[in-house]
């Protein structure tokens, strides 16, 4: 959420850095390299993962996304 890219193991749940080009989920195995791999990025190709890592994780993890899920998960329980 602070505007940069972040790189996690595919133990975490955020799989979805990947597809919303954000920094990167891979293997543990793979972490090294990966890790290597960002830091020789451009300071504008990271600026801009930063980007749409924060604007993802905000829609996702918000309080008012997180207070919308759980709203909708209290709904279902009184039908």
């Amino acid at each position: 959420a602070h505007g940069v890219p972040a790189l996690v193991t595919d133990s975490t749940p955020w799989s979805e850095l990947n597809d919303v080009g954000g920094g990167g989920c891979v293997p543990w195995e793979w972490y090294a390299d990966a890790l290597k791999a960002a830091t020789a990025e451009s300071r504008e190709t990271l600026r801009a993962q930063g980007a749409r890592a924060r604007s993802w994780i905000l829609s996702r993890y918000s309080w008012e996304a997180t207070a919308r899920t759980l709203a909708d998960f209290y709904g279902s329980l009184r039908r």
